[in-house]
């Protein structure tokens, strides 16, 4: 996405939002003018929230911690079981210093765990935090300082049209609370379809406040607010099950 279409899409979804996730699957800090991304995500007075994997962190070419657009930093930890034991160590050590800087910063940190074979990593939080916490398994945040959270969820499997059948009734926050833009320009109501199996068409071409006024969108809120899931994807979607008793 080029810093043009990237202001493209601000203007027009401008009225609708203040926050903005930089992620559908992919590693925001790979973007060669992220910079540039989020300071003109400040400019037009929006808060930034990303997910990454730490890996870039210490090559950023700007001080992300400190940026005032930051709102929300999540770093998945477990993404450090697939690198080797040299990336491993420097990975570590670039995110210790994050976790470290963070404190009492104005952003939220969130460490995100997958529920198992994570010992090794939670033991490390406990040597660099010097805090004694035990993993709950019902549990699936626990905070552990002014403005640092442990995130634990179990390996999340993405939406897929070829994945078992789930049902036809259940509810999530899908085009209500939030929405996804494509690199290409594709707006779907959810930020999981990382296909564009629910693109309601192309933000460059039409206007957003004319894509959520057609009945596609209409049709697909209106059923989630009776319960009903009446999209092929959200009926193979688990996604909604695990956070059934929070809506």
């Amino acid at each position: 996405m080029t810093i043009d279409e990237y202001k493209h899409i601000l203007s027009e979804i401008d009225p609708y939002s203040k926050h903005i996730y930089l992620h559908i699957k992919g590693e925001p800090t790979l973007h060669p003018q992220l910079k540039e991304i989020i300071d003109i995500t400040h400019l037009y007075d929006k808060k930034i929230h990303l997910v990454t994997n730490g890996t870039l962190l210490n090559k950023l070419n700007f001080d992300l911690i400190d940026h005032p657009a930051l709102s929300q930093l999540t770093l998945s930890l477990h993404s450090l079981q697939e690198l080797n034991e040299i990336q491993r160590k420097e990975t570590l050590k670039s995110i210790e210093n994050i976790i470290m800087r963070s404190i009492d910063k104005h952003f939220s940190l969130f460490l995100r765990i997958w529920n198992e074979n994570n010992e090794d990593i939670l033991n490390w939080l406990r040597k660099i935090l010097v805090i004694d916490f035990e993993y709950q398994a019902n549990k699936h945040r626990l905070k552990i300082g002014n403005n640092l959270t442990l995130d634990f969820d179990r390996e999340f499997a993405w939406p897929s049209l070829d994945l078992p059948f789930v049902g036809e009734s259940g509810s999530c926050y899908g085009g209500i609370k939030m929405m996804g833009i494509f690199v290409d320009g594709q707006v779907t109501p959810c930020c999981l379809d990382n296909d564009g199996h629910l693109s309601l068409g192309n933000v460059y071409e039409t206007s957003f406040k004319d894509l959520i006024n057609q009945s596609r969108y209409l049709d697909f809120v209106s059923a989630l607010a009776s319960n009903r899931l009446i999209e092929p994807l959200c009926q193979h979607c688990t996604y909604h099950l695990k956070h059934k008793k929070r809506l």
